[in-house]
């Protein structure tokens, strides 16, 4: 995800302008607030109407911190599904169980690919391409290396989803719930997006 400011002279007399950007093209939504034209949905940015006088930019009080804790907050969650206006009143209801798994699967190894294609165009990312390679690729102390971690993850979700049977850890059965375990049908996706990643280490070393 990228973010674009309207100039430091905006801020914060008014709201930043923030844009997202995935694959470079379309690939399919993994948010409700994400469009793939790069429109972000929140209040705060004044791209969705605010239900009170609290959730908009508020001229010198709002600041670009704000923005960055709402979009972690509110808009990369783990189950994005409920971030459709009006779905978070299904939250309770079991037979929202599936078509929330199926959404998160699917945001999960998509944005996999988003990590890849980061890395493989820089132009993309023009500005922060630096900073992006410290995150995933640096090798050097202190850096999160946040590639390996992404590769550890989803091959455990891959293991997890292999298993016909069920997995429990400890007392409690690991639902499929697109993060933990996913459809067969994801998995093959997941597979994939694993073996790159995987590619774009070995590149590196």
């Amino acid at each position: 995800m990228g973010g674009a400011g309207a100039g430091s002279l905006a801020v914060p007399v008014a709201a930043t302008t923030v844009t997202s950007t995935t694959t470079g093209g379309p690939g399919g939504a993994v948010n409700p607030n994400l469009y793939e034209n790069g429109k972000i949905c929140l209040s705060l940015l004044g791209t969705w109407h605010a239900d009170s006088g609290g959730e908009a930019w508020s001229p010198g009080k709002s600041t670009v911190l704000q923005i960055l804790v709402s979009l972690l907050g509110l808009v990369l969650v783990r189950e994005p599904y409920y971030n459709e206006a009006g779905y978070e009143t299904r939250l309770a209801d079991p037979a929202s169980a599936l078509p929330s798994a199926l959404y998160t699967e699917r945001t999960y190894f998509r944005t996999r690919a988003f990590i890849a294609h980061a890395l493989t165009h820089r132009e993309a990312v023009t500005g922060v391409a630096d900073v992006i390679d410290w995150l995933y690729r640096s090798n050097a102390e202190g850096a999160p290396r946040l590639l390996d971690h992404a590769i550890a993850m989803a091959r455990e979700t891959v293991a997890r989803s292999e298993k016909r049977d069920k997995e429990v850890e400890g007392a409690n059965e690991v639902p499929r719930d697109g993060l933990r375990r996913c459809s067969l049908g994801a998995l093959v996706l997941l597979k994939r997006a694993v073996a790159r990643l995987e590619g774009l280490r070995g590149a590196d070393s």
